[in-house]
C-alpha cells in the first residue's frame, strides 16, 4: 500500500541484467536514423506524473533555439518507472538506459550508491545558491552535485475552511500549531460538526514521514548511518502518530482510495501530505473556495521540531551516456533556470518550485480561487526555505514502510514504542543487507 519501489534488492536485479542484456538487440538503434554511422542524437527522457509536461514544455521552449534538436519523451507511471530504471541500470547496458530521468528525491541517493558511474556529476554545471538549500543536499552525494533540484514536495496541511468555521475556528487559528493544539481543534471539530480532521493510515506512513523530518531527522544520520535506536525524535514521532490516531479526530483508513474518498465525500475536513495533494484535491470542481491550506503541526519537546517538512519531491539527473553533453546543454537551458516553465508547472500541476527565481511567477503569486484566494505556490515554496534536510540515502522507502506495519499492533496497545523502535532496527538492518 502506497508502495514507492526504493530499489529492488541486487540479487533479484542481477538475475534479470543477463536477461536485459541478451535482449539488447531489441533495443540497438534503429540504423535508419543514424547519420554517417554516429550515434542517434535523439535525446531520451523518462518522466512521470506532471513531470511528463514538465518536460513537454521545456523541450518546446528549447526547440525554439534548437529547431533540429530531437526527443523523445517515454511516460510512465512512477513505480513502473522505478522499477525500469533499476532493471536498466543492474544490466550495464547504456543502450537500455534514458539519456535524462526524472526522479523522486527519496531513490536518487540509492541509485548513486550503487551505480555512481552511469550519472553524470553536474556539480560544476550547478549554481547551488539558485534552488531551496536541502534540495540541493537531496542532489548531493560523495560531495557532489548529482541532480537538478526540481519539485520541493513541502508538506501541507489542507483543510476546508467552511468546516473549521463552523467548529468556530479561524484560518489564523490553524498557523503554527503543534499537535497537541490539532487533536484539541480536531476533538471540537468532531463534537460540532461531526467531521474528522484528515484521514489517516499509518501503515502508509505519510504523516511519519514528514513529521521525522519536520523534526529535523530521519532514519539515517548526516553520515548516512542508521538512525534508530538512539533517535528520540524517531521515538517522539512513533508516539505522536498514536496520540493523533487513538484521539478520536481522525477517520481511519486502509488505503490510498479510502485517503480520497474521506476528504472528497466531506468525511474529513483536509488531509496532510506533500503539495501534490493540491492538483489531487482541486480535480473536485463541486468544493471550489472551501478549501485552504497551512503548515502541519509540529511535535512539542525541543527546538529543533519546526512546522516545515517534506513528502516527495523530485529532480533531474543525467545519465552517463553518449548523449550527455547535449542532455546537460539541453537541461541547463530548461528546467535548471527557466521561470517560464516553472510558471506552466505551477498553473497545470501545483508543482512547487525549488528554483528560488520562481516562487514569484505569475501563477505562483495569482491568488488561487480553488483555494479561496490563497498565492498557493507562492506560500508552499516559502515554506521550502525552512524545511530541515534529511539524508535519505537508500532504501528509505523500504525502511519507512518497514516502520508504517509495525503501527498496528502498537496502536492497539499490543507492543510498546520501545519495542517498535527495536523491530525497526532489526529489520533495517536486514534491508540494509541484501
Amino acid at each position: 500500500m502506497f508502495k514507492r519501489i526504493a530499489r529492488i534488492s541486487l540479487s533479484i536485479l542481477l538475475v534479470f541484467a543477463l536477461i536485459l542484456t541478451l535482449a539488447g538487440c531489441g533495443n540497438k538503434v534503429n540504423k535508419a536514423n543514424v547519420d554517417n554511422n554516429n550515434v542517434d542524437k535523439t535525446i531520451v527522457i523518462w518522466a512521470y506524473d506532471y513531470y511528463i509536461d514538465a518536460a513537454k514544455t521545456a523541450v518546446a521552449l528549447y526547440k525554439i533555439d534548437h529547431p533540429n534538436a530531437k526527443f523523445d519523451i517515454v511516460e510512465l507511471g512512477q513505480d513502473d518507472l522505478v522499477q525500469k530504471f533499476n532493471l536498466a541500470l543492474a544490466s550495464g547496458n547504456k543502450e537500455g538506459l534514458p539519456d535524462i530521468v526524472c526522479e523522486e528525491d527519496y531513490n536518487l541517493k540509492g541509485y548513486l550508491a550503487y551505480y555512481e558511474n552511469s550519472f553524470v556529476d553536474l556539480t560544476n554545471y550547478i549554481d547551488p545558491s539558485l534552488y531551496v538549500d536541502y534540495k540541493v543536499r537531496d542532489c548531493t552525494y560523495d560531495g557532489k552535485i548529482w541532480g537538478i533540484p526540481y519539485d520541493t514536495g513541502v508538506s501541507a496541511w489542507f483543510y476546508r475552511i467552511d468546516i473549521l468555521k463552523d467548529a468556530g475556528y479561524t484560518e489564523d487559528d490553524l498557523k503554527n500549531i503543534t499537535w497537541e493544539d490539532f487533536i484539541k481543534i480536531g476533538k471540537v471539530v468532531f463534537e460540532k460538526t461531526g467531521k474528522y480532521m484528515i484521514p489517516l493510515s499509518p501503515e502508509g506512513n505519510i504523516e511519519g514521514r514528514i513529521i521525522l523530518q519536520s523534526a529535523n531527522s530521519w532514519y539515517y544520520n548526516a553520515e548516512g548511518k542508521l538512525d534508530i535506536v538512539n533517535n528520540q525524535a524517531l521515538y517522539n514521532m512513533t508516539e505522536t502518530i498514536k496520540k493523533i490516531y487513538t484521539a478520536g479526530v481522525v477517520d481511519k483508513v486502509a488505503s490510498w482510495d479510502d485517503i480520497i474518498a474521506s476528504f472528497y465525500n466531506g468525511n474529513s475536513a483536509g488531509v496532510i501530505g506533500g503539495s501534490w495533494w493540491a492538483s489531487i484535491i482541486a480535480k473536485n470542481e463541486n468544493q471550489s473556495g472551501l478549501w485552504r491550506v497551512t503548515q502541519v503541526p509540529r511535535m512539542s519537546g525541543s527546538d529543533k521540531y519546526t512546522n516545515y517538512g517534506c513528502c516527495g519531491g523530485c529532480s533531474w539527473l543525467v545519465l552517463n551516456t553518449e548523449k550527455k553533453a547535449e542532455a546537460i546543454d539541453f537541461l541547463m537551458n530548461t528546467v535548471a533556470v527557466s521561470d517560464d516553465i516553472a510558471n506552466t508547472m505551477v498553473k497545470k500541476g501545483y508543482v512547487v518550485p525549488a528554483l528560488k527565481t520562481a516562487f514569484s511567477v505569475p501563477n505562483a503569486v495569482a491568488g488561487d480561487v480553488y483555494f479561496g484566494g490563497q498565492n498557493l505556490c507562492e506560500i508552499m515554496a516559502s515554506w521550502g526555505e525552512h524545511v530541515p534536510y534529511a539524508n535519505y540515502y537508500t532504501n528509505s522507502y523500504e525502511i519507512a514502510y518497514a516502520h508504517g506495519a509495525l503501527f498496528p499492533d502498537y496502536l492497539r496497545g499490543i507492543t510498546t514504542v520501545g519495542a517498535v523502535i527495536s523491530a525497526l532496527q532489526t529489520k533495517a538492518e536486514e534491508i540494509m543487507s541484501k
